[in-house]
C-alpha cells in the first residue's frame, strides 16, 4: 500500500499524461510498503523507491519499462534477491543506486554477475551497491567496471564481499572522483595508481585488509579531500609534508601502524575538519600549528605516543570543536586557567582526557552541550563534585570515572536522568550498599540494557515497569533481600538473568519465552515445583551464524569502543568472574532451590556450561500446557 500522499503523486503524473516520459519520479522516503507485483506494469515505467519497505520482495522485472530514466535509486527500498538482468536494458542510466543501509535483508549479484549487469550501462556516472552481496575476485570486478563504464565518477561498493587485489584495470576511470571500498577483504597493498587519478575527491578504504606501506604520493593529490583507511592493523606508513594549496577536509587512520611525527606543516590544511588518529604508533609532540585550524570539528589522537606537556586552553582557539581525545598517551594536560575559562569552548560535546596525568577535575562547569566526558585512568582525588551533573545543562549520558582515587560524591546531587553510562569502578569510594526498594519509574520506550544492582540491601519486589526496558539484555540483582515470583515480564531481549542469593519463591513458569537467554543464574533462592523447560530451551540450542564470539555490549562509545558486561559465576563452588561474556557462552544454576524430583541436562556444544544439582526435575516438553 501507498501513503495517500505518494498516490495522489502518481496519479497526478499518470493523469497528465507524461508517463513515457518520465525521466525521474522521486518518491523516496515516503512511508511506502507492502509488495508491488509485476502485473503494476503502468507503476513501473516511473517508480524511484529509496528508503520506503516494499516487503523483501525482488525488483520486478519489469523495471526494463523505464526506458527513459537516468536515476534509479531503489536503495533501502527493501527489496531482497537477485538483481534482474532487466536492469542492464536501461541505457540511459546516468546514476544507479541499489544499496542497503538499514535493513537486513539484501540483494546479491550472482547470475547474471556484475560483468553482465553493467555490460550495457555505458553512460553511468554513479554506481552505488554498498551492501549487495557480490562476492567477487580481484581482477573480476574490478574489470567489470573499468571495461564498461568509461565514465564513471563515483564507486561505492562497501562490504559487498569483494576480494583482492585492486587490480590495475581501474586506472583507467580517468574520471573517478570517488572511490568508497569499505568492509571488503582486499588482502592487498594500496595500488600506487589512486595518485594518477587527477579528479580524485575521496578514497575510503577502511576495514579492508589492507597491508604494506601506504604510498606517500596519494597524500599529494591536490584534490583529495577525504581520505579513510581506519581498522587496517597492517597497514603502515608516515604522514608526509603537506603543500599549501592540499584540499583534505576528513584523515581518518585510526586503527592502522601509521607512525612517526605529526608534521608541523597540518596548518596547511585550512580546510580540514576531522582528523582521527587514534590507536596507531604517532610519536613526537602535538604541533603548534594544530590550532590555527579554525574548521576542525573532530580532534582523536588517543593511544599513541604523543608526549610532552599541553594545556588544555588551547584547544579554545578551535572554535568549532566538537570531539577532543587525548586518551592514553605520553602527555600531561594542564588543566589549569590563566586569564581565559574553559568556558569559552562553546560547541564541545565529547571530551576524553583518559590517562592524561590529571591530578584534579578540570574547570568544566558551564559546559552546556557536553554530554560524554571520560577522565578515567588519572590521578584525581576527593569527591566527585556535584556540578558534575549540571554538565550539559543535566543532559550528560556518559560519565567515566574509573581508575582515580575518588572517595565520595559531593552532596547534594542529583544524577541526570538521562545518564545512559556511569562508570566509578576501581576508585575508593566509601559507603558502596544500597538499601531500601528499588523504584518502579523504568518509564515507556526505556532505553536501558545493562542494569547491575547486585550485592547491596535491596528488598521489596522487582519493579513491574522493568517491562519498559525493550532492550534489556542483563538484569543482576543478587545478593540483595529481594522477596519476590519470578519475574517473567522481563522482556524477550533478556540475555543474562542473575536472581542469586534472594528471597525469590514460587514456580518457575511463564507464558513467554527468552530466545537470546545464555546465563540464568538463580540458585539459592525459595523456588518450588517442577521446572518447565519452554522458557529456557532455546539456550539449549546452537547459537546462530551472528554469535560467532562476539562479546556481549551494550553501546559504543564515540570513541569507537564497547563498555562490556561483566558477570561472576559459579563453576564447581568457585567463583569465576567473567570480564567479557561471550555471546555464545551458556550457563545454568538452579542450585540451592526447593524443586522436586532430579533432572539431568547435557552439552550441547563445547561452550556451554550446565551448572546443576539435586533434588530436581526437568518435566519433558510434552507434559507443558503453556
Amino acid at each position: 500500500m501507498f501513503t495517500d500522499n505518494a498516490a495522489w503523486r502518481i496519479r497526478q503524473i499518470v493523469a497528465a499524461g507524461r508517463v513515457l516520459n518520465v525521466i525521474s519520479l522521486q518518491l523516496d522516503d515516503e512511508g511506502i510498503s507492502g509488495g508491488i507485483h509485476n502485473s503494476s506494469s503502468t507503476l513501473f515505467r516511473l517508480l524511484y523507491l529509496a528508503y520506503n519497505d516494499l516487503g523483501g520482495i525482488e525488483i520486478p522485472r519489469g523495471i526494463h519499462n523505464l526506458k527513459h530514466l537516468t536515476h534509479l535509486n531503489l536503495s533501502d527500498a527493501g527489496f531482497v534477491g537477485q538483481v534482474p538482468i532487466e536492469v542492464s536494458l536501461l541505457r540511459r542510466l546516468v546514476s544507479l543506486d541499489l544499496s542497503s543501509y538499514r535493513y537486513g535483508r539484501r540483494l546479491k549479484i550472482e547470475n547474471p554477475n556484475l560483468k553482465m549487469l553493467l555490460q550495457n550501462l555505458t553512460g553511468l556516472r554513479e554506481l552505488y551497491l554498498d551492501r549487495v552481496n557480490i562476492r567477487a575476485q580481484g581482477n573480476e570486478w574490478c574489470q567489470a567496471i573499468s571495461s564498461s563504464l568509461p565514465q564513471l565518477q563515483i564507486l561505492s561498493f562497501r562490504f559487498c564481499g569483494l576480494s583482492g587485489p585492486m587490480h590495475h584495470s581501474l586506472s583507467k576511470l580517468h574520471s573517478l572522483s570517488v572511490v568508497q571500498l569499505d568492509g571488503n577483504n582486499m588482502s592487498s597493498v594500496v595500488p600506487n595508481f589512486f595518485a594518477n587519478l587527477s579528479s580524485l575527491t575521496t578514497l575510503s578504504l577502511s576495514d579492508c585488509g589492507l597491508k604494506g606501506s601506504f604510498p606517500e604520493m596519494i597524500f599529494q593529490v591536490p584534490t583529495l579531500e577525504n581520505l579513510h583507511l581506519s581498522y587496517n592493523e597492517l597497514l603502515t606508513g608516515t604522514i608526509p609534508h603537506f603543500h599549501q594549496n592540499a584540499s583534505f577536509r576528513t584523515i581518518w587512520l585510526s586503527g592502522t601502524n601509521f607512525s612517526g611525527p605529526l608534521p608541523n606543516s597540518i596548518g596547511n590544511l585550512s580546510m580540514l575538519s576531522q582528523i582521527a588518529l587514534s590507536h596507531c604508533s604517532f610519536t613526537g609532540s602535538i604541533p603548534e600549528s594544530l590550532f590555527t585550524l579554525e574548521r576542525l570539528d573532530t580532534l582523536f589522537l588517543s593511544h599513541n605516543f604523543f608526549n610532552g606537556t599541553i594545556q588544555l586552553e588551547k584547544f579554545q582557539r578551535l572554535h568549532n570543536l566538537i570531539r577532543l581525545d587525548l586518551s592514553y598517551n605520553s602527555l600531561f594536560v594542564d588543566t589549569s586557567i590563566s586569564n581565559t575559562s574553559l568556558s569559552t569552548f562553546p560547541q564541545l560535546s565529547e571530551l576524553a582526557l583518559a590517562s592524561c596525568d590529571l591530578h584534579k577535575f578540570p574547570d568544566l562547569i558551564n559546559q552546556h552541550n557536553m554530554y560524554e566526558l571520560d577522565l578515567s585512568n588519572n590521578q584525581i582525588t576527593g569527591e566527585v563534585p556535584n556540578w558534575i551533573w549540571e554538565i550539559g545543562d543535566g543532559a550528560l549520558f556518559s560519565l567515566n570515572l574509573s581508575l582515580n582515587l575518588l572517595v565520595g560524591l559531593q552532596k547534594p546531587y542529583h544524577i541526570p536522568i538521562l545518564l545512559d553510562v556511569l562508570d566509578l569502578h576501581s576508585n575508593q569510594l566509601q559507603g558502596n550498599n544500597i538499601s531500601g526498594r528499588i523504584p518502579d519509574t523504568f518509564f515507556v520506550n526505556c532505553a536501558l540494557e545493562i542494569l547491575d544492582i547486585s550485592q547491596n540491601c535491596l528488598e521489596g519486589s522487582l519493579p513491574a515497569s522493568l517491562a519498559n526496558c525493550k532492550s534489556l539484555q542483563v538484569l543482576n540483582v543478587g545478593n540483595n533481600n529481594i522477596d519476590d515470583s519470578f519475574p517473567c515480564m522481563l522482556p524477550s531481549s533478556l540475555r543474562v538473568l542473575v536472581l542469586r542469593f534472594n528471597r525469590f519463591h514460587g514456580h518457575v513458569r511463564c507464558r513467554k519465552s527468552w530466545p537470546n537467554l545464555q546465563i540464568i543464574d538463580i540458585a539459592s533462592n525459595n523456588f518450588t515445583g517442577y521446572l518447565y523447560p519452554k522458557s529456557f530451551s532455546r539456550m539449549m540450542l546452537e547459537k546462530d551464524a551472528q554469535s560467532r564470539g562476539d562479546y556481549l555490549n551494550y553501546r559504543e562509545t564515540f570513541l569507537g569502543s564497547y563498555y562490556q558486561a561483566k558477570l561472576k559465576v559459579v563453576l564447581k563452588g568457585v567463583d569465576l568472574e567473567l570480564v567479557k561474556i561471550l555471546t555464545i557462552f551458556t550457563a545454568i544454576d538452579f542450585f540451592g532451590n526447593n524443586f522436586q524430583g532430579r533432572y539431568q541436562m547435557q552439552l550441547v556444544n563445547s561452550v556451554v556450561f550446565i551448572f546443576s544439582t539435586y533434588p530436581t526435575m526437568l518435566l519433558p516438553e510434552q507434559s507443558q500446557d503453556h
